[in-house]
């Protein structure tokens, strides 16, 4: 039996859903597990909006921060860490190393 991981079902199934469920209708995400599969849930996501809402990984990388800023991103990360808020810093920071380089200047 070949696995089905959350990322691939979000990607091949749900994808226009997910941009209007988040850009369209005010919907909320939830992300609960492992550290791996939340990162690689936030990278998916990140590439639905892009491709979904015609926008570069910057500008979607954008939208996930305003998300979590607007509490509708929820994350609920486990997995043995004795380094928690630098660990979560890091996973962070790696999602969004995905954002294209933006030129010099105001937004």
């Amino acid at each position: 039996m070949v696995p089905t991981y959350v990322q691939d079902v979000l990607r091949a199934q749900l994808a226009a859903e997910v941009h209007q469920v988040l850009c369209q209708h005010g919907g909320h995400m939830y992300v609960c597990g492992d550290v791996t599969m939340a990162t690689e849930v936030l990278q998916t996501v990140q590439h639905i909006l892009a491709q979904e809402g015609d926008m570069t990984l910057g500008q979607a990388g954008d939208v996930i921060s305003e998300l979590r800023d607007k509490n509708r991103y929820h994350e609920d990360i486990f997995g043995l860490t004795f380094r928690t808020q630098e660990v979560a810093l890091r996973i962070r920071s790696q999602s969004f190393s995905l954002q294209e380089r933006r030129p010099p200047g105001p937004p």
